[in-house]
């Protein structure tokens, strides 16, 4: 199954082959959790892989807030749960990716509460 990974670490995104299942797939990358954190207007649902242990570089989609971690673009899935091909293009993720280099001042994809002037509650 034609999928789309985005790889923080190595400044990365590009087109991989993956099983047809959500099983399989976490299998893959060694147990990790698939967490939905978006949906393309292809219907292709963007997921951030969540593995034990650190991760320090991160990435933002369409200005999004900063998500620490593996991306990993989706197709939809059919009837019986396979997994169907990614539709985008992997030109059109990279024109709305944006890496986030490590260290920067944020808390992986917690979101911090904000007042009205943009400053952040204490």
């Amino acid at each position: 199954m034609r999928a789309i990974l985005i790889n923080p670490s190595e400044r990365s995104v590009g087109v991989v082959d993956l099983p047809d299942f959500t099983d399989a797939i976490r299998r893959k990358f060694g147990g990790a959790k698939l967490v939905r954190i978006a949906t393309l207007p292809t219907g292709d649902s963007v997921h951030l892989l969540v593995a034990d242990g650190p991760y320090a570089a991160s990435f933002s989609l369409g200005g999004s807030g900063p998500h620490r971690g593996l991306g990993l673009i989706l197709g939809r899935r059919s009837l019986y749960g396979m997994v169907m091909n990614s539709r985008a293009d992997v030109e059109g993720v990279a024109a709305i990716l944006k890496f986030v280099p490590a260290g920067d001042a944020h808390h992986g994809n917690l979101m911090a509460e904000t007042r009205g002037d943009g400053q952040p509650n204490k």
